[in-house]
């Protein structure tokens, strides 16, 4: 089982590299193209130790929501979460929290990870909730001018670096 579920992730990330490699697909082969109209970052997977305590994390403390949740085989699950518009559905780009409680082998942040960005309304704002409940760790948030935005910097209970920032 730990091998079709290797095999699906591996497959998605395939898809996913595909879709986001400029001359990936043939113009030949126009019908599987990727089109830079229809097409778009639809989530980010994240590797996490404790489903319950990231999933909290993510909705309590950032905000987010549930956009979908997977049962994908020998107790692993992909809990997608992202920001709801309007409406209160996630629509947009997601983060997915990929829990498998039967990996053997431990993982690692490696050197080629960075960070990922949320961009929120009030960076101001969501720093002071952030120092409210304690998070720590923070980098708080500094105006860049050069690039139109306010910025500060967050981690996650796992330890992934989350670029906090607001468009100015």
């Amino acid at each position: 089982m730990h091998d079709r579920v290797a095999s699906i992730i591996a497959l998605r990330g395939l898809m996913a590299v595909l879709a986001l490699t400029p001359g990936a697909c043939k113009e030949a082969d126009s019908d599987t193209a990727v089109a830079a109209g229809r097409s778009e970052v639809a989530y980010v997977v994240l590797r996490v130790t404790d489903l319950p305590r990231s999933e909290a994390f993510y909705r309590d403390i950032l905000g987010l929501r549930q956009a979908f949740r997977y049962e994908i085989g020998n107790g692993a699950v992909e809990l997608a979460m992202g920001y709801p518009n309007a409406s209160g559905v996630v629509t947009g780009a997601a983060i997915v929290l990929l829990y498998q409680p039967n990996r053997a082998e431990p993982f690692a942040h490696g050197t080629s990870y960075n960070r990922y960005v949320l961009a929120v309304p009030d960076v101001q704002a969501t720093f002071q909730r952030l120092t409210k409940l304690g998070l720590p760790g923070l980098r708080m948030p500094v105006r860049y001018e050069r690039f139109n935005a306010i910025v500060g910097f967050a981690t996650d209970p796992d330890g992934y670096t989350i670029e906090i920032l607001q468009r100015i």
